[in-house]
């Protein structure tokens, strides 16, 4: 995704942190940092900047720049620490236009029949992926949105089922009021993103964006998206597609 060509990080940095709300508290851009660009942060004091919420977004983008990482994995994360932190709209697409052009490249499945045991189901999951690329190739972000989710529950389901004792055996597995664990056709989307992490089958920042994409989902109910006044556009569907892929990656590996 994006342009090859170098963006200027520091200018970024220094941009980004002027910008950041004194609504976003130190302790939520270290957790939004620490989810996305996944690195070890080093102190890069500068001389003009006086807000501890300032320095600390110039910390975190400096410190990426400086990494050993691929430039386009570089990008890649620093987009994600954008859009983490900044709210839809003109700002979010300046700093997001610093990178380059976000392009949403079609990616090969993952291979399904290693995640269930229902050949059936796994022709229904291919499915549903290759409609998501063909809503992403048509812009239609919302309804990717929406379909992204259904495929993240259809595919934790799949491997809850294929896992029962282990599943059921989680502490953050739902349950009655009499303290039996319910029937996993009950079980929510939170449910199985909590429980799928508790087993080891995903990581933690895969949980926390997942959890994310589940609102996201609930974007279907149009009095819903009203309230939330969201209209995803490409950038926030990138996102999202990441944190699908991240999450069958993830549970492929642990399959």
């Amino acid at each position: 995704m994006g342009s090859s060509n170098q963006p200027n990080y520091e200018l970024i940095a220094v941009s980004l942190g002027d910008t950041v709300k004194w609504g976003t508290s130190v302790k939520e851009i270290a957790r939004i940092a620490k989810a996305t660009l996944k690195i070890v942060p080093t102190n890069y004091p500068h001389p003009d900047i006086t807000s501890t919420r300032a320095q600390m977004v110039y910390d975190w983008v400096m410190s990426l720049a400086n990494s050993s990482l691929p430039e386009e994995e570089k990008k890649d994360r620093l987009r994600h620490f954008i859009v983490g932190l900044l709210p839809e709209g003109e700002e979010r697409k300046e700093f997001l236009q610093m990178l380059g052009e976000t392009k949403l490249v079609p990616s090969n499945p993952p291979d399904f029949e290693k995640l269930v045991q229902d050949a059936t189901m796994g022709e229904v999951l291919k499915k549903r992926w290759d409609e998501i690329q063909k809503c992403l190739e048509a812009e239609a972000y919302l309804a990717a949105i929406v379909m992204m989710g259904s495929l993240l529950e259809g595919v934790l389901l799949a491997v809850i089922l294929s896992h029962p004792e282990e599943s059921n055996a989680a502490k953050s597995a739902p349950r009655t009021k009499d303290g039996k664990v319910r029937k996993f056709h009950e079980w929510s989307l939170t449910d199985m993103i909590k429980v799928a992490h508790e087993c080891g089958w995903i990581e933690s920042d895969v949980k926390d964006f997942s959890l994310e994409l589940r609102d996201y989902r609930n974007m279907v109910h149009p009095r819903h998206q009203c309230d939330k006044s969201f209209f995803p556009d490409a950038d926030t569907a990138a996102i999202c597609w990441k944190v699908v892929e991240a999450a069958m990656n993830d549970l492929v590996r642990k399959a």
